[in-house]
């Protein structure tokens, strides 16, 4: 049976339910993450705001887009963590192409690994 905190990550070789705790890189960074998500997600409606005005946003930010929006960050977190290795400060760097691609109806590709090494 799959705990409710449990979750499956698509694309991974072992499609065992893991705990959110998996993705992090410490104990009891989970806050950082929500906050990072939530900080994303609120940023994805001020630039429909800018770009597509204040009538646009009243009409679209429904708690549905903003469960849809999460939903997508979550997926996009998951990934980027378990299938591409990233960093926290990469993935965070990433969530918001990944939903806005998603957003626009078009597909995300993750960049490559960089080779680069910083002392």
């Amino acid at each position: 049976m799959i705990s409710h905190n449990s979750i499956i990550v698509p694309g991974t070789t072992d499609d065992r339910p893991r705990s959110f705790a998996e993705l992090l890189n410490y104990p009891g960074q989970a806050d950082r993450v929500f906050k990072e998500l939530t900080l994303i997600l609120k940023k994805s409606f001020i630039y429909d705001q800018i770009n597509k005005g204040k009538d646009f946003v009243k009409r679209i930010n429904t708690e549905i887009e903003r469960k849809r929006r999460g939903k997508i960050l979550f997926k996009w977190f998951q990934v980027l963590r378990f299938d591409f290795g990233f960093g926290m400060i990469k993935t965070f760097d990433e969530l918001p192409r990944a939903l806005r691609a998603e957003i626009d109806g078009n597909e995300y590709k993750p960049p490559q690994r960089s080779n680069l090494w910083a002392p």
